[in-house]
């Protein structure tokens, strides 16, 4: 659960609750006004969760991370948002190990005890992420987001593990192919091959979010595949550091050893998806918007434990979603499932209950969106947008008439 007041464009938050928390279920979208503050909660979302991470991992103490600010200096500033902070701004993040209150200037956190935290692999995917397909060499140049660099790196790892010579994207018969030899990114169509610098903006800005959201997936949803590694190389020599030492720890009872090691392996090692993502819908037709809305589903119901918290500007994601989540509650109430997937495919379905819609105001609150029987309300800001339109348009033809 989150609470954001008074950061950024956001001023009272979500008042739809006393305490102004609001859930982040596994799938979470976000819309509003450009400005309204959805990227903020997708990146305080990222960094209290990586946070808690850090804590569990043992990366720095509770003290450390409280002493001098560190929490605004340097991890908000990794996500570009340490100057969203006011002497009012009150934070809170109810995470499962963890809870975390930034108030009067000072981050107070503390621990769960009996928390049922499961370690997460946590990738932030910005807006910016078709410049990276957009020009050659992009690991060469300098100044750019912190969260580009990440996914860059993440984007290279997916890449070099492609196994087969032609991957389809879920763009309509379009498929990608990478030389490794000589770092040549192509799209391929069924009539001509192109480099991806000289491919559509559309391709350009899927090709990332794609492939780093399939192989991290597939990365925690296949554990004993030896090809691909859950932990970092750091994380694996700190690993093997601390295994040594227990196995030689001669006070401990065998029994006690052998727990305490299973105990720590199971915290060492990512066991679900959190994938955050920045506008999926980004210069992509109607059609190409569900596809990959129902690529990002598929990839987190790969894992029970995996989630997606996505923003958007387009009304047609908030339409898409409610396909997947009809499409589940029909599986539910025993429609066949053959004739569900002719519509929606089955890897996709979600539930209505592991579903949350809020929209932002440019007044700076946070509203969660009604539901029908479970399916979110077509009463919503983009929605309002269109029904503008269509007013402003019959005002003219009021005009015509008049003449």
């Amino acid at each position: 659960m989150l609470k954001v007041r008074n950061f950024g464009p956001i001023a009272a938050g979500f008042v739809q609750s006393d305490d102004g928390f609001f859930e982040i279920p596994k799938v979470t979208l976000l819309c509003g006004p450009q400005g309204s503050g959805k990227s903020s909660i997708a990146k305080l979302v990222s960094v209290f969760s990586w946070l808690e991470k850090a804590l569990m991992r043992g990366d720095f103490s509770a003290r450390e991370l409280v002493l001098s600010n560190r929490f605004v200096k340097k991890y908000c500033a990794y996500q570009n948002i340490q100057n969203y902070f006011t002497p009012t701004t009150d934070l809170g993040y109810r995470g499962d190990a963890y809870e975390f209150s930034y108030h009067d200037k000072r981050l107070e956190l503390k621990k769960i005890e009996e928390g049922n935290y499961k370690r997460p692999k946590i990738m932030y995917i910005p807006a910016e992420r078709n410049f990276m397909s957009a020009v050659s060499e992009p690991e060469k140049l300098r100044n750019l987001p912190s969260t580009l660099y990440t996914l860059l790196a993440e984007y290279e790892m997916a890449k070099q593990h492609l196994t087969q010579k032609e991957t389809k994207l879920p763009l309509g018969g379009v498929s990608f192919s990478y030389d490794k030899q000589n770092k040549i990114s192509w799209v391929l169509t069924g009539t001509y091959k192109i480099r991806l610098q000289e491919a559509s903006s559309g391709y350009q800005s899927v090709l990332p979010l794609f492939l780093v959201s399939q192989y991290l997936s597939d990365a925690i949803g296949q554990p004993n595949n030896p090809s691909r590694s859950n932990v970092s190389l750091e994380e694996s020599r700190k690993l093997a550091t601390e295994l040594e030492r227990l196995l030689k720890d001669q006070k401990l009872a065998p029994e006690i050893r052998e727990a305490v090691i299973s105990k720590f392996i199971a915290s060492s090692a990512n066991s679900r998806f959190v994938n955050i993502v920045e506008e999926p819908e980004q210069n992509l037709y109607p059609a190409s918007q569900r596809d990959v809305l129902f690529d990002l589903l598929a990839c987190m119901n790969k894992n029970g434990h995996n989630s997606l918290l996505a923003t958007t500007h387009s009304p047609y994601m908030i339409s898409w979603l409610t396909l997947a989540i009809k499409a589940g509650e029909l599986a539910s109430a025993g429609v066949a499932s053959a004739d569900i997937e002719k519509i929606v495919p089955r890897a996709s379905w979600v539930a209505a209950q592991d579903v949350a819609v809020y929209q932002l105001s440019e007044d700076g609150f946070v509203e969660r969106l009604e539901s029908y029987k479970g399916l979110p309300s077509d009463d919503n800001v983009l929605n309002a947008e269109i029904a503008a339109g269509n007013e402003l348009f019959g005002k003219l033809l009021d005009l015509q008439d008049a003449r």
